[in-house]
């Protein structure tokens, strides 16, 4: 089993292994935990609730792109009010890690509302973060999904369109042109008066983004049309928290706050993921039953091989896809694999509530002095001490003033999305009305969003100066070098033959960077260009590559 270990901690590779054990550091397996006391483990949070490891994954961390989207199932039920949350007084290392605060999903298996938990969630550049809500309608509630579009000042420019027609997206049209590619799905984009269907394409995959194509997002005021994007890999975004369901409505006492204190460790993502279809809705825990399928909910690989046209595309797995496979061509065949093992297998399917997950490793370690059974959630605060020991993501302290502060700007979010609500349902009365410009683009034309990504810290004006003449000067040199390589000796051999090797080459450097998560060995560093890697001596100090632009690949 591989592990990687990026600023935001710890990836399985392959999600991976059939029976994953115990989380690795990179020197070596770590000394076996002490039995879990009940001060370290609680069956539930501080006021009452169920801490869970399975549930729906908060939209601002992650979410698939649905070809046809359409109105959400509604929920014969009200929705409680959204729970004031106060965000937890350790985030991930970095300067742009924002708390977004959470909401409440629908558990069908319940038939009630869990709490989707709070996240810190680095922002994908250049966007700012339109949270979801939940709609009243005819018998119900229905949720309309959040979603990252494109801030102002970065070109982007939101609008609700008329509904597209149907998708034509039936999956790659030709072969694979080469293994460090994956398809970008078509979508029908709005020209003039009308759509035209924009067909899919071979793109070059970058080692450190994933693409996230344009897609549409269905509300009541119309089909709102985001633009492609680029994002972080999902161990790199930041840090999920436990979802939690309260059997009893203490979340309505007066003065309830709720801190998340459980966090869900990475692995436990990517190696049990699924996708709600209907809705794009990312999924993980145990969701293996067959029962599952019957309600729409897909392992994350499905729509790579479905039979017909694919409903949705998942720009997690078809990064992954490609980068994992460079290092072991069998990633795909053995996460198929995991999924019928734990799907045929009850007893390998990963626990569902964090007290069960306790009680499993206390009986293991009981029988037999230590415990081999994987960690899928685990309390902040031994989330931290593995940092200090650099066997995991690197924690910060949060001030009680800087808590404060986004207590206030979480409710500058909770207005924000009182205006998306009011604004959608205008534009939903104007549809219902008729006339010309109920088939017209509309602006969103909503204030800028409280989260949002905010520039890098730039160096002072004279180092900058001194610091940017230097790196002309060294592109210029190394141009003038690359010209004379051939394409094969320009890719270098460390990078050609395995590019997460390099990465694994200094562990302590790549967690502790705020700057660079993703730093190569010494003299290399990842190029601007898509698709290739240059040769150049690597700054005092660096940043995270630009998002590059999309590279269509041209097929043969």
């Amino acid at each position: 089993m591989a592990l990687f270990k990026h600023r935001f901690g710890f990836v399985l590779a392959a999600g991976l292994a059939a029976f994953p054990h115990v989380l690795a550091s990179a020197g070596g397996a770590q000394d076996p935990p002490p039995p879990p006391t009940d001060a370290q483990a609680p069956e539930t949070d501080a006021q009452g609730g169920e801490i869970l490891t399975r549930g729906a994954i908060h939209e601002a961390f992650a979410s698939a792109v649905v070809h046809d989207p359409k109105p959400g199932p509604v929920i014969p039920k009200t929705p409680p009010e959204p729970i004031q949350e106060m965000p937890p007084d350790q985030r991930p290392e970095g300067h742009n890690i924002q708390w977004i605060p959470g909401y409440w999903s629908f558990d069908s298996t319940r038939n009630d509302f869990v709490w989707t938990s709070g996240v810190w969630r680095e922002p994908p550049p250049g966007c700012q973060w339109v949270p979801g809500y939940w709609n009243q309608v005819e018998g119900g509630a229905q949720w309309i999904s959040g979603s990252w579009v494109p801030t102002p000042s970065d070109g982007g420019d939101p609008s609700y369109m008329p509904q597209p027609p149907a998708s034509l997206e039936n999956g790659p049209s030709s072969p694979q042109p080469g293994p460090n590619v994956a398809w970008t799905p078509g979508y029908w984009q709005w020209q003039d008066s009308g759509y035209a269907w924009r067909p899919g394409f071979w793109a070059a995959v970058q080692p450190a983004w994933i693409w996230i194509p344009a897609h549409y997002v269905c509300t009541p005021g119309g089909w709102l049309f985001v633009a492609g994007y680029w994002d972080l890999p999902v161990a790199n975004r930041g840090l999920m928290f436990a979802p939690v369901y309260y059997p009893q409505p203490v979340y309505m006492q007066p003065g309830f706050v709720m801190t998340p204190t459980v966090g869900i460790v990475g692995g436990a993502l990517t190696s049990n993921l699924f996708v709600q279809v209907g809705t794009g809705q990312y999924l993980y825990g145990d969701y293996y039953g067959q029962s599952f399928v019957s309600m729409g909910v897909t392992p994350w690989f499905s729509f790579a091989f479905a039979t017909g046209p694919p409903v949705f595309y998942d720009p997690i797995f078809s990064y992954y896809s490609v980068v994992e496979v460079r290092q072991n061509p069998q990633w795909i065949v053995q996460v198929r694999e995991q999924y019928r093992l734990r799907r045929d297998n009850p007893a390998l399917r990963p626990p569902r509530t964090f007290a069960e997950q306790t009680r499993l490793i206390e009986r293991e370690t009981r029988e037999r002095g230590f415990s081999n059974h994987p960690t899928y959630a685990m309390r902040l605060d031994k989330m931290a001490a593995q940092a200090e020991a650099d066997r995991g993501m690197r924690m910060v302290k949060v001030a009680e003033a800087e808590r404060q502060q986004i207590v206030r700007q979480a409710a500058l979010l909770h207005t924000f999305r009182e205006q998306r609500l009011q604004a959608e349902q205008r534009g939903a009365a104007a549809r219902r009305a008729g006339g010309r410009q109920a088939d017209r683009p509309r602006p969103m034309a909503l204030p800028h969003s409280p989260i949002a990504a905010r520039p890098r810290p730039t160096l002072a004006r004279s180092e900058g100066q001194a610091r940017a003449e230097g790196q002309a000067r060294e592109g210029e040199r190394a141009a003038s070098h690359e010209q004379a390589m051939s394409p094969h000796e320009r890719a270098g051999p460390a990078m050609r033959s395995n590019p997460q090797e390099s990465l694994r080459r200094e562990p302590s450097q790549a967690s502790r960077s705020p700057y660079n998560p993703y730093r190569p060995a010494p003299g290399r560093e990842i190029s601007r260009t898509p698709g290739r890697y240059t040769p150049r001596q690597p700054a005092a100090r660096t940043t995270r590559p630009a998002a590059p632009e999309p590279e269509r690949r041209r097929e043969p």
